[in-house]
């Protein structure tokens, strides 16, 4: 940000271009970073009663990046409208993602259960190390 405004306009302009920037390189990196930690569930070893089918893996999303006024956004979530089961595959996508985050001990699917809380931890860790590079608490 330059050290001097010619109008309070051009400085909130300046803010707004500063956090967009910020923003969208967070967003850049954010489905690799979903990916990253959905990985990491896969590798607590392979499960002994049931065969994995890579669902989870598929399921990380990046929603579309918007960026209008004052306001810039974009959604990472999990994407559990799988519809029908794959071929050999008992449940769905929604099934899958379920019991790896809210039915352990139900389904005893084996894998790093952190995956969705450090895919949302690491994004804002990157958003705030974005923002820092322009804006600085003092």
């Amino acid at each position: 940000m330059p050290g001097s405004f010619t109008s309070v306009e051009a400085m909130l302009e300046d803010i707004r271009n500063c956090a967009k920037e910020a923003i969208a390189n967070t967003y850049n990196q954010s489905k690799s970073i979903i990916q990253t930690e959905i990985d990491k569930f896969y590798v607590s070893g392979e499960p002994r009663v049931y065969q994995r089918t890579g669902t989870l893996g598929e399921s990380g999303r990046v929603g579309d990046y918007h960026s209008g006024g004052d306001v810039t956004s974009f959604e990472a979530y999990l994407e559990d409208k799988g519809g029908h089961p794959k071929p050999r595959q008992l449940v769905t996508v929604g099934d899958v993602i379920n019991a790896t985050l809210y039915e352990r001990s139900r389904w005893h699917i084996v894998g790093n259960y952190d995956y969705w809380t450090g895919s949302t931890q690491k994004i804002g860790e990157k958003q705030s190390s974005e923002l820092s590079k322009y804006f600085v608490r003092g």
